[in-house]
């Protein structure tokens, strides 16, 4: 009886892992999705900034702005 008891713990612990495995497993699952749903605009949005501060007769805080477009469209980026 005292076998199957610690057994019978072993195996709680073991399926407890796994469905922990499981979660982390679906959560990086959506990690993924997300980070690629949200990097397709920024490759966007930055493209776009970085054409429209090279091409545009702009003030020097306009250009300012944009440059801080770009910067932070980088760190979220990375």
């Amino acid at each position: 009886f005292n076998h199957m008891t610690v057994r019978l713990g072993e195996l709680h612990h073991l399926e407890a892992q796994l469905r922990r495995r499981d979660r982390l497993h679906a959560l990086g699952e959506v990690a993924m999705g997300l980070a690629h749903e949200i990097r397709n605009p920024l490759g966007i949005i930055k493209t776009a900034t970085q054409l429209l501060h090279r091409r545009a007769d702009l003030g020097e805080t306009d250009k300012r702005h944009l440059e801080y477009v770009v910067s932070e469209v980088t760190r979220i980026n990375e």
